[in-house]
Parts: C-alpha cells; sequence; structure tokens
C-alpha cells in the first residue's frame, strides 16, 4: 500500500537489509523526523521543528490528510484544507483500522480517516480527508487535552483535569462506562467509575488504546485496564472474564506498580515496571519469562509477567521501551534503552535466534522504535 513510503506500491517481497530513505517524492528524502507512528498498512512521520506530519500508505478513508482518498508511496504532508499543511502537532496516535488523532500544542485535537463507528468524535461523516478537530458534544473542539490514543475503532482521551473520555464502538467495554454496547457513542463522555474517583487529584501519566481495549496509568504507578480480555488474561487484571467494562486494577503478583503501558493490536499487552523491567500480559511462550529453554510451552498470563534476559535470567539492565506485535507464534518483542536493543521471537519464525536458544541479540544501539 505504499506504507514504507519509498515510492513502491505494488506488492513485493523487498527485504532492506540496511535503512533505506522514506521520500516526498522521487529521490527527496524525508528529514527533520523526530517521530515515527505505524499502524497496519499506513505510516505517520511527526516533524518537531513546526509540528507537521507527513504520511504514506493505504488511504482508502483520507487518513493521510491530502484531500484524496488515494494511496500514497511518499510521504506527503497532512493538510487541513487544499493549501494549508497541519502544524502545531505534539502527538501522532494511529488507529488500526485507517484513522488517526493528532494532539496539538494549544491541546486540541485534529482527526482523519475512518470514521465508521463515530471514533473521530463529533465528525458527521464516516471519512475524513483532511485534518479536521474533534468536536465535544455541544459541537465546540475538543480542548484541555493531554493526552490521545487511537484503537480498532475507538479513540481515548485524557484531559489536563485528569478525567478520561473515550468515544467509538463499545462492544468489547472498551468505553469503561459500564456497558458492552455495539452501537457507537459519538461523543467522549468521562469515565466517572469508583475506581477512578477515588484517584482524583493524581495525576495520569498515559492513555493507551488497544485493539479492542483501552488502558491508563498514573504517575503513582497505578494501572488501570479495560475492554476484551479474553481467555489469556491479557489485561493483566488476575481474572479471564471475556469482558470488562469498568477500569479494573492491574494485579501485581511481580511488580507493585507500572511507568508504561504498550498497547497492540494483538493478545499480548507490554509493561514497563517501575523497577525499569519488561513485563507481559496474555498468551506468551515459557522461555521468555521461565527457566525452560522450551519454544513451544505457553502460559496464559493474567497478571503482568516479567521477561527474562535469558532462560532463568531476570533484566538487571534498565528498560525504558519496549515494542511488541503478533500473537503466540507470530510475537516479536523489541525491549530497548538509552543505550542498548534486545530482540526476542517467540518462536524461530522470524530467524532473530537459532532454533533451540531464545537468547535475546545485543548488537545495536537506538533511541526508539515504532512497528505494527
Amino acid at each position: 500500500s505504499g506504507q514504507r513510503g519509498d515510492g513502491i506500491t505494488t506488492a513485493d517481497t523487498i527485504l532492506y537489509q540496511t535503512p533505506t530513505f522514506v521520500q516526498t517524492s522521487a529521490n527527496v528524502p524525508l528529514l527533520g523526523i523526530t517521530t515515527i507512528e505505524c499502524s497496519t498498512d499506513f505510516t505517520m512521520f511527526l516533524k518537531s521543528s513546526n509540528g507537521s506530519v507527513f504520511g504514506c500508505g493505504a488511504n482508502s478513508y483520507g487518513v493521510l490528510g491530502i484531500g484524496t482518498t488515494g494511496n500514497s508511496a511518499y510521504a506527503l504532508p497532512v493538510m487541513i484544507g487544499t493549501n494549508t499543511p497541519l502544524t502545531g502537532v505534539t502527538k501522532i496516535s494511529c488507529g488500526f483500522t485507517g484513522f488517526a488523532a493528532f494532539l496539538l500544542d494549544t491541546n486540541k485535537v485534529m482527526v482523519t480517516g475512518n470514521n465508521s463507528s463515530c471514533q473521530l468524535t463529533g465528525v458527521a461523516t464516516s471519512t475524513v480527508s483532511y485534518a479536521r478537530f474533534a468536536l465535544s458534544a455541544a459541537g465546540t473542539d475538543l480542548t484541555l487535552v493531554k493526552d490521545v490514543s487511537c484503537g480498532n475503532n475507538h479513540t481515548g482521551f485524557v484531559f489536563t483535569d485528569n478525567t478520561v473520555r473515550v468515544v467509538g464502538l463499545g462492544s468489547s467495554g472498551q468505553l469503561g462506562n459500564g456497558t458492552s454496547s455495539a452501537t457507537p457513542v459519538a461523543y467522549p463522555v468521562a469515565i466517572t467509575t469508583t475506581n477512578l474517583t477515588n484517584k482524583a487529584g493524581n495525576d495520569i501519566l498515559q492513555i493507551g488504546c488497544g485493539n479492542d481495549y483501552t488502558g491508563i496509568v498514573y504517575t503513582d504507578g497505578d494501572c488501570f485496564m479495560w475492554g476484551r480480555n479474553g481467555a489469556s488474561g491479557r489485561l493483566g487484571v488476575n481474572n479471564t472474564f471475556t469482558i470488562i467494562t469498568i477500569p479494573t486494577a492491574t494485579a501485581y503478583n511481580f511488580i507493585s506498580k507500572m511507568t508504561k503501558l504498550i498497547s497492540t493490536n494483538s493478545e499480548i499487552i507490554g509493561f514497563i515496571g517501575i523497577n525499569y523491567a519488561p513485563y507481559v500480559a496474555g498468551t506468551i511462550y515459557q522461555h521468555l519469562h521461565a527457566t525452560t529453554l522450551s519454544l513451544t510451552a505457553t502460559t496464559n498470563a493474567s497478571v503482568p509477567w516479567p521477561i527474562y534476559k535469558r532462560p532463568g535470567s531476570a533484566f538487571g539492565n534498565r528498560i525504558t521501551n519496549m515494542f511488541l506485535f503478533g500473537s503466540g507464534t507470530n510475537t516479536v518483542l523489541f525491549i530497548y534503552n538509552e543505550t542498548a536493543g534486545w530482540i526476542y521471537s517467540q518462536s524461530n519464525k522470524y530467524q532473530f535466534f537459532n532454533t533451540t536458544y531464545a537468547a535475546p541479540t545485543n548488537s545495536f544501539t537506538i533511541s526508539d522504535i515504532y512497528f505494527q
């Protein structure tokens, strides 16, 4: 679909062994980028010098914000009109079904793309091909937003008063309003359950929306999750109820507090603990967290389990971030800090390791990474 931004849109099997420039047109590299956000089949790039955004890839819902719904194999600027590029963006969040949200330095939010489940909040059309403001129920621009995250068909917001509001499809309980209705909610409504009202006065550090769940992390390390949990217990709240419709505290069998939630489009959810160690919940392979060298035995972890640096040996390094994608035998994890990175695979499919030992590779230095 052109999501590599290298000018190629035809299906191919090109595997770049060395980095290749993303381009804005033929042989013109995209420069000055500080953040990259990827979805299933499109990619967004943030230039921090002026907060402008560029996008490439699938565009059937207009998510690239270029005024059309045609795919682009080059990274083009997101626009708010024919001749006006979007600027002032401080964060990008890409939904998994062709939509995106852009947090502005004015604490407002602009949106593009697929609105089939009202996830763009207050937008009347099913697609949005130019960036436009997310709206409140009163029809005014949504204001005082300090964080935003997009899932499959829902979008979550944290406001400067630390209220949490979610909009869009809630059939798996991901809106956190105590229901699992298949009727989308068109405007974000504050979550007022006791679990969160008891946290009044505490700052929310992050909101993360996965495929059909939502989670928040407070600055004091408390983490609350809601949405589809499933038999794997991937929300990490120590039960296997299929759906959890209100914010529920993460269980802490191994670590008392969290500093980061890594939301995904898979059956596994990642966490970074206050001890700067990586944890995962959901269906995981035992060699990631146990003394066994088995590459086939799995465990359903309904509480966040620690990932081992190698079988039987916990991480001694200060881990600051993690990314993971896939499910079951197709799961790959990237774990890293300021100076080093480790790659894990749940099976030998990706050939990151030999087929008999799951020890990580430690041979690169990176500052940030994101894949989907």
